[in-house]
């Protein structure tokens, strides 16, 4: 059973990727097991948009393109 975590990037353009992708491609194996936990023990009330981790990496990711 594949997952959206499983999924590769590899030959996707990179304007054809989300935000999400982008993100979930960043994190290790541990990270993305625990994705997939929350996703399937929450079922449809979770959201990776909302998600504290999410927000986090995302505010750093724009404070570094701020910067450069």
């Amino acid at each position: 059973m594949s997952s959206i975590v499983d999924t590769p990037l590899q030959g996707t353009a990179f304007q054809d990727i989300s935000l999400e992708e982008l993100y979930i491609a960043s994190l290790d194996e541990m990270d993305k097991i625990a994705l997939n936990v929350a996703r399937t023990t929450m079922g449809s009330l979770f959201s990776l948009s909302k998600s504290t981790a999410f927000i986090e990496w995302t505010n750093e990711r724009n404070k570094k393109q701020m910067d450069a």
